[in-house]
């Protein structure tokens, strides 16, 4: 399952940088960077839990599978802010989506990590 997972995430991480280079940087250069992180940190999270695992490090491979689904999360937390009444309101997609694209992952892996560091000694 986990050889899977990984092999959706790599081909979904080329998908996405595929984007970011040519669709999304013809929207607007900040939504192609939004994107293009968005990506480096999924494939980094997705590659530690997999070198903890081939090191039978199994806490830290735990700890960063679940860093891993946060940043999977994120595109249907994208999808949920870009659809609020309120933030559509606010600005057109080129000012708002770079922001939420950040928002999307950043603050749910900020959360993620306090939990996850919290009763460690």
């Amino acid at each position: 399952m986990g050889r899977i997972y990984l092999l959706a995430i790599l081909v979904a991480v080329i998908s996405s940088t595929n984007l970011a280079w040519t669709t999304a940087l013809n929207i607007h250069w900040t939504w192609a960077i939004s994107l293009q992180m968005l990506a480096i940190v999924w494939f980094i999270t997705a590659g530690m839990a997999f070198r903890f695992v081939l090191l039978k490090r199994f806490t830290l491979h735990k700890e960063w599978m679940i860093r891993s689904y946060v940043v999977t999360f994120a595109f249907v937390v994208f999808r949920f802010l870009n659809e609020m009444p309120a933030l559509r309101e606010m600005s057109t997609f080129v000012e708002r989506g770079p922001t939420i694209g950040w928002v999307s992952w950043a603050i749910p892996l900020l959360l993620t990590e306090v939990i996850l560091q919290w009763n460690k000694k």
